[in-house]
């Protein structure tokens, strides 16, 4: 797994849960989920750093109001970005993040 932190930081920074990360890559999703959530673990890093960088984008965008750059989570109720007018939705950030704790604390 630890071979595989540049896939997992690039899968996560698509906001790709952990249990789809791990099909990918034909690894255990117990054992990716037990990975990220120890705090010191290379991959719960690199985890989180690919989360947090496209958090980072998707806050510059609705800054900047880049409608070229919108993302839109098709799986999530809530859009990150509402698509008519490029602003950032909280609340599907939060979606996202609370399917995410949900699946690390399955």
């Amino acid at each position: 797994m630890y071979s595989q932190l540049n896939e997992i930081e690039h899968y996560a920074s698509l906001l790709m849960l952990p249990n789809d990360i791990a099909r990918i890559l034909e690894i255990e999703s117990s054992d990716l989920i037990d990975e990220i959530k120890s705090e010191h673990s290379e991959v719960s890093r690199a985890f989180y750093r690919g989360c947090l960088k496209t958090e980072v984008q998707i806050r510059e965008s609705a800054i900047y109001r880049k409608s070229n750059d919108v993302l839109v989570m098709n799986e999530l109720t809530e859009p990150i970005i509402d698509i008519d007018t490029a602003e950032f939705n909280m609340k599907g950030l939060q979606e996202f993040k609370a399917r995410l704790n949900y699946q690390l604390n399955a």
